[in-house]
């Protein structure tokens, strides 16, 4: 059993450790090429824990199961947003679109903490009310700018992106649009 139990624990913890880091929403630089790498070479590393757990268990089950989760939690929670940033926008507009009706804003400069399961759409965590458009940055810079997506639905916006202003922003349709992807 403790052969079993162990290794077991370790693939739960090393899983709830790689997501506590994704939903605290500090790492700012998640929706950038440098982010997403450093993500994939994160998951790798919790894949390669999860492998050396399965092999230490003797447990050929276990060891799919792990490599398994493992892989559905890369694919659930990796912010791949600065490669293909429309594709990533349609595959999470349902959650988005939750976001927009669900989440109370505030007048301060980052804005206001989004629900705790839908923190990852922001690198923040967090959604900046500016003026009626709500800004959900993918990407932030040190010190004064960033990219993202907006939801304004009456007008083109006219967002502050953190610094830089949203000049030429693009369209998604429904209300949303992207600026500085």
């Amino acid at each position: 059993m403790k052969r079993l139990a162990l290794p077991a624990g370790g693939m739960i913890a090393v899983w709830l450790l790689a997501l506590a880091v994704i939903w605290s929403g500090f790492v700012f630089f998640v929706g950038t090429t440098f982010g997403m790498v450093a993500s994939v070479l994160a998951w790798e590393a919790v894949l390669a824990a999860v492998v050396a757990l399965g092999v230490v268990s003797k447990r050929r089950w276990l060891l799919v199961t792990g490599i398994g989760v493992t892989l559905v939690l890369f694919a659930a929670t990796c912010n791949w947003s600065a490669v293909a940033p429309r594709a990533y926008f349609e595959v999470h507009r349902p959650l988005y679109d939750r976001a927009v009706r669900t989440t109370e804003t505030d007048s301060s400069y980052y804005g206001a903490r989004l629900p705790f399961a839908l923190r990852p759409l922001s690198v923040n965590g967090r959604v900046a009310d500016q003026d009626g458009a709500l800004v959900f940055p993918q990407w932030l810079g040190v010190p004064d700018d960033g990219g993202g997506y907006i939801w304004s639905p009456d007008r083109s916006p006219r967002a502050d992106m953190f610094g830089e202003p949203c000049g030429d922003p693009v369209d998604l349709g429904g209300g949303w649009w992207m600026c500085l992807m």
